[in-house]
């Protein structure tokens, strides 16, 4: 970007704007994982009735079914997989983030992954929303960051090379303690004349970050990992760019139901898929099609994630990827409305994510090419702010 070169090493680095980094949740198995409740309920039923059952489960080194754990979201604890009866009541089941704009259904109990990272369910809550990023290796075309609102899995960002790369917004459940370096907001308030949350402050963020243009006008510069913010010393720039993030991350969170695009459900999927397939703005999916769907919506990537058709490639008769026990072969045994419905919803917010881009790099030219504050100004994170929180803050 011309006027950027020799300033941007001076920008605020991401993480220390906000130092609690963590990494997302691994399960190192597949089958706790499914698009729908009622298919993760089928493979809970199948392990327990299964004639191995640690090899239904999948064992690893580290992780068997004789170990206890907990309840991902009440944290109570769990007696371990082997000891349980057929008919032991299922654990409950919660939305995950994922991949990029990919939500799935995980059996949030502590027993069935590796490394579930606790600190980050304990943190979950209503208000809670998240960044996730690449922070140890490099960026390429399509947003530097991208926002969700269930805890995330490892590999959200772009499907492989997950790091320490989800930046929670709050570092607790209620929602009271900001994970934003004390004094950051002090700083922009006073030089704002006014009140800075650390709900605009993280929406400022997505806007600046949250689109191609970004990545596309600081290539060079991203070649160091770990993306740096310019923070603008226009209060009228960082209220228009808070403004543009907070509309984006109400779309890419699924908090806001994107109001219907031009995309349509025009002959409807009536089996399980086994392929799909797109032709001038045609999505055919099995028998069913959807049209318009432009050639910008169906190529949006993250980094090489190619969304919508990652999206699909989960969501088919055989799904893509690899599997990890016997009970990933039971799949879904119809396509549903509520599948058709979140791809069209899907196919809407990548539409309208479209537009706020435009937006967003025109912004962005205007904020690097004006006064930026330099990260040298901004207080530094304690050590005790880069650590996950105390399990006491639930």
């Amino acid at each position: 970007m011309p006027g950027v070169s020799g300033g941007y090493g001076d920008w605020p680095r991401l993480v220390d704007l906000f130092p609690w980094q963590h990494a997302g949740a691994q399960w190192k198995r597949t089958w706790p994982i499914g698009e729908t409740p009622k298919l993760l309920e089928r493979r809970w039923r199948a392990l327990l009735q299964a004639d191995d059952r640690a090899a239904a489960f999948r064992e690893t080194e580290a992780w068997t079914i004789a170990r206890p754990g907990a309840d991902l979201l009440a944290g109570t604890p769990l007696p371990p997989l082997a000891s349980l009866t057929a008919d032991a009541p299922r654990p409950p089941i919660a939305r995950i983030a994922w991949r990029s704009l990919d939500r799935r259904w995980c059996l949030a109990d502590g027993r069935l992954g590796d490394r579930l990272r606790p600190a980050l369910w304990r943190a979950h809550g209503p208000s809670q929303v998240y960044l996730t990023t690449l922070l140890s290796s490099g960026l390429s075309r399509g947003p530097a960051v991208m926002a969700c609102a269930e805890v995330p899995d490892l590999h959200h960002f772009r499907g492989s090379f997950g790091d320490k790369g989800v930046i929670p917004l709050w570092r607790d459940r209620a929602a009271t303690q900001a994970n934003v370096t004390r004094g950051i907001t002090s700083v922009l308030e006073d030089m704002f004349s006014r009140t800075v949350t650390a709900e605009e402050l993280f929406a400022y963020v997505y806007g600046c970050l949250g689109h191609p243009g970004y990545v596309e006008s600081l290539r060079e510069e991203l070649a160091e990992p770990g993306p740096r913010v310019p923070l603008t010393r226009d209060e009228r720039l960082f209220r228009r760019c808070a403004a543009v993030g907070a509309k984006l991350l109400g779309l890419h969170t699924y908090r806001v139901r994107s109001r219907e695009g031009s995309a349509r459900c025009v002959a409807p999927v009536r089996a399980m898929p086994e392929k799909f397939s797109y032709v001038d703005e045609v999505l055919t999916v099995g028998d069913g099609i959807f049209a318009p769907v432009s050639a910008e919506v169906w190529g949006y990537e993250v980094s090489g994630l190619k969304v919508v058709q990652s999206w699909l490639a989960g969501r088919m008769l055989q799904r893509s990827g690899r599997t990890s026990s016997p009970l990933d072969a039971l799949r879904p045994g119809a396509w549903s409305e509520v599948l058709t419905q979140e791809l069209l919803e899907l196919l809407w917010v990548l539409e309208r994510s479209l537009v706020l881009h435009r937006a967003q790099a025109l912004l962005l030219a205007e904020i690097v090419g004006g006064e930026l504050v330099s990260g040298n100004a901004l207080p530094a994170p304690s050590e005790e702010e880069r650590l996950e929180p105390r399990a006491a803050s639930r």
